[in-house]
């Protein structure tokens, strides 16, 4: 039985790239940015996204309860006061 050979390089037809550059962990980018700080943030939930993301399936807006954002407003605590629309009932031609 023939074992297979052992490929420690790669083949002359991939070209080698340099590494990645190291992430840059820290939100200001290096500049200082003057703010006031008054009274306490309002702590809200912003979320960009397509139809799926407002609830859309089987050609309806439909059960957006259980949008991503209503998932992640519900595990953040916030669902309640989020003003999420609710959307559960079919109502449609009949």
């Amino acid at each position: 039985m023939a074992t297979a050979a052992c490929i420690t390089q790669p083949p002359d037809e991939v070209a080698a790239r340099p590494p990645a550059r190291v992430p840059n962990f820290d939100p200001t980018l290096g500049v200082a940015v003057e703010r006031e700080t008054v009274g306490e943030p309002t702590h809200r939930l912003v979320t960009v996204g397509d139809s799926l993301a407002h609830g859309f399936q089987n050609g309806a807006i439909f059960n957006t309860h259980l949008s991503y954002p209503a998932l992640i407003a519900r595990e953040l605590g916030v669902y309640a006061a989020s003003g999420t629309p609710a959307t559960s009932a079919s109502a449609g031609c009949r």
